[in-house]
């Protein structure tokens, strides 16, 4: 082979290789870096004195005539059953198994909210029992115009119907957590006059990464209802529903 043409097809491969090299920086120094954890999110139900609005439609007249279940998950997923006056998701970060960063900075959150209009007819199913949650927790109130939180917790128990406790510090942001281990964050809701689906938006930052934590339920946004004026039924001593005696819903905005 001619002497030239070897040493031109080695300055062309030479060439090719260089600018593989340097196209393969350059899209990587413009790309943000994954965010060194991992995140779960989950609706809470089944705690205590939280309401459960089953629609008359979704068998509340069944409901309320048979005994108490003692798995509350059949109430709460009876056909079109959804939290009435306050709800909470439960958004858990866990650090990478390889970490990139040993703590990360969450810089706001935003609620969006849906007003869906006519409330469904229905009542309320109540689970009475002790049980508490630990974690930081952020309340909004639904039915405000800016959706704004109201009230936070940067530790302690949550009591009975979601209600944030009384001595913890709030928390400010930017506000840095240590991912060492998993961080329970709780968003909770409440709705007064108002029949909602609502999405939450975490911001955060990271060393040099950042991005948004999206709360949403899957593209299919969260739901919770006013409970007031309906019917309200817990569970007695004798194994049996004991009623409010409230008027149930009727169709109002």
């Amino acid at each position: 082979m001619n002497r030239r043409l070897v040493i031109g097809l080695g300055a062309a491969l030479l060439v090719a290789v260089l600018v593989i090299w340097i196209t393969g920086i350059a899209s990587t120094a413009g790309s943000p870096e994954p965010p060194p954890f991992s995140v779960t999110e989950s609706e809470v139900r089944a705690e205590c004195m939280t309401g459960t609005l089953i629609p008359q439609s979704g068998g509340r007249v069944a409901t309320a005539e048979a005994a108490p279940p003692h798995d509350w998950r059949l109430i709460e997923k009876a056909p079109g059953a959804m939290p009435a006056e306050r709800g909470a998701v439960r958004v858990t970060l866990r650090q990478n198994q390889n970490p990139s960063a040993e703590e990360v900075t969450l810089t706001g959150v935003e609620f969006h909210v849906s007003n869906l209009g006519l409330r469904p007819i229905g009542s309320v199913f109540f689970r009475p029992c002790k049980r508490r949650l630990a974690g930081a927790a952020i309340e909004t109130d639904l039915d405000g115009y800016t959706h704004t939180v109201i009230s936070s917790a940067q530790h302690g128990a949550l009591g009975a119907g979601f209600h944030l406790p009384h001595h913890s510090s709030p928390i400010h942001f930017p506000w840095t957590v240590s991912l060492a281990k998993p961080l329970n964050l709780y968003l909770v809701v409440q709705a007064r006059d108002i029949y909602a689906g609502w999405t939450a938006r975490i911001s955060w930052a990271s060393a040099s990464s950042h991005g948004v934590i999206q709360v949403d339920n899957g593209g299919k946004k969260y739901l919770v209802v006013d409970g007031k004026g309906s019917s309200w039924f817990k569970p007695g001593p004798g194994g049996q529903w004991v009623g409010s005696g409230a008027s149930r819903w009727i169709g109002v905005k």
